[in-house]
């Protein structure tokens, strides 16, 4: 939108320079401050307070939908908007009024017995990891480097019944929910190191549906000169994809121990990958050392700059899930049209 009022602008368009300033002002969280004003005098008498107000209240071609004129991701983020919002009710007099559904229709039961399988965007995805320590440190940090995106995710829990972890059983875990055809989106994040990445390349092979994500924690700068310790002495290696498990993540504060990063220990070779696997000694201290380091932060930016590799992690994961988002909005479309 910014791009098309940039060029009629630009076609010596003055009429349009306004609206154009008034896209580029307009941030998210603008957006998110504006949202409860302006559904409450959007269709009262009362004028509007600048130009951004004026085409939030318009009736065609609202800046309120900025996906897309009652898209399932603009009614989510209204949600969001409106904090203080306890009920939300959906009037159909309009609907039941033109002929365009009975009146005693159930809508809601109704949508959900047409396609009882597919996946519902709105619900949160499910993290899957390779055991309790990844979860535990994925949804800790997720609460205190991005708390506004805490309702868009829940994570499948290792500890409350005893259930197995590891590679194998992640990809085991895949199989199943592929299986049982699970209706709910979910995002599966392996180690970015040896046994990780080929269980990685193993999930990737099954040709998982559509809402079933799969991927590894990415490569990050602090792992490319990393100490080691094998049996050739200790070396400084790039442990990205053979050593670099969820505790090179946490930043550097956790890994130091006497001022010194603790090594990543060569623990044996997989023949399958034709590689060493490694990890960080002391790993659980390293885990105890970030969640109390974790505490401290009051602030998410600040949080996010102590712990760039988490914060990566975690962008990676916004990024796939938001592709698969769209991916799945683009088949919904497409059958809407069909019909």
């Amino acid at each position: 939108m910014r791009a098309t009022w940039d060029e009629y602008r630009a076609d010596d368009g003055d009429w349009a320079a306004e609206t154009a300033e008034a896209l580029h002002a307009l941030t998210p969280d603008d957006w998110y401050a504006r949202v409860p004003r302006c559904l409450a005098t959007r269709f009262s008498d009362e004028k509007p307070i600048d130009e951004i107000d004026r085409h939030m209240r318009e009736t065609e071609d609202s800046w309120l939908w900025f996906d897309g004129y009652a898209s399932l991701m603009g009614l989510r983020a209204l949600l969001d908007a409106c904090v203080d919002v306890e009920t939300v009710t959906l009037d159909l007099t309009d609907l039941i009024g033109g002929g365009w559904i009975e009146a005693d229709v159930a809508l809601c039961e109704t949508r959900r017995k047409e396609d009882p399988l597919e996946p519902r965007p709105l619900a949160p995805t499910v993290v899957l990891g390779e055991g309790s320590s990844d979860i535990r440190v994925l949804q800790r940090s997720l609460a205190v480097l991005y708390p506004e995106r805490q309702d868009y995710f829940s994570f499948f829990n290792h500890a409350e019944l005893s259930v197995d972890g590891g590679t194998a059983y992640l990809v085991k875990f895949l199989k199943a929910f592929a299986a049982a055809r699970a209706p709910f989106r979910m995002i599966a994040v392996f180690d970015n190191d040896t046994a990780g990445i080929q269980a990685f390349r193993q999930a990737i092979a099954l040709g998982l549906p559509d809402n079933m994500i799969v991927m590894h924690l990415p490569d990050v700068e602090l792992a490319r000169a990393y100490p080691t310790v094998g049996p050739q002495g200790v070396h400084l290696v790039d442990v990205n994809g053979q050593a670099a498990g969820i505790e090179l993540y946490l930043g550097r504060a956790a890994l130091l121990l006497r001022g010194e990063l603790r090594p990543v220990r060569w623990t044996g070779y997989n023949q399958a990958a034709r590689a060493y696997q490694g990890e960080v000694e002391s790993k659980w201290d390293v885990e105890r050392a970030f969640l109390e380091q974790l505490e401290t932060f009051g602030n998410a930016s600040d949080a996010r700059a102590a712990f760039p590799e988490l914060a990566s992690v975690w962008e990676a994961i916004f990024a796939a899930v938001q592709r698969s988002a769209e991916a799945a909005e683009r088949r919904l479309h497409g059958r809407v049209r069909e019909i």
